[in-house]
């Protein structure tokens, strides 16, 4: 038997579905057998279908992940609402917002602060510039006057 090749004739819109279906599947351009179209479809619908079946397991994962945390919320809402209510939290949250005022003091003050320092520099510059005399006043001291 020998083989032969028989033309196949498509529509149009069956043609512009091989085109996709060669961007897809690693086969050459120029698929114009019956059997290399069936083989390039039947390797599309393999692979949607195990995108579709790895969908499935995903979603189903996530769904089961949902479950097991809305659960562990259902039993962890008891504990938070009793740690909130709980006298260790309120002083925790008024130490937390004392020290944040203090703070927020500090830093308003600190304008106060550097003002203050200027100040002092210039006394030093000052003292700096008395103690910077010439020698003859520095001899003046000690003469007769």
């Amino acid at each position: 038997m020998s083989k032969k090749r028989i033309p196949v004739f498509l529509d149009t819109e069956h043609e512009d579905a091989l085109k996709e279906l060669k961007t897809y599947l690693p086969v050459d351009e120029d698929i114009k057998d019956s059997p290399m179209i069936r083989y390039a479809l039947l390797e599309l619908l393999n692979r949607v279908r195990k995108e579709i079946n790895f969908e499935k397991k995903v979603l189903d994962s996530l769904s089961l992940l949902e479950i097991m945390t809305n659960a562990k919320l259902e039993q962890d809402h008891t504990k938070i609402q009793e740690l909130f209510s709980s006298d260790v939290y309120q002083e925790a949250v008024t130490m937390s917002k004392k020290v944040v005022r203090n703070k927020n003091y500090r830093f308003k003050n600190r304008k106060d602060e550097s003002k203050k320092e200027e100040k002092k520099k210039v006394k030093s510059v000052q003292e700096d510039v008395k103690k910077e005399r010439d020698f003859n006043d520095i001899v003046s001291q000690y003469l007769p006057k």
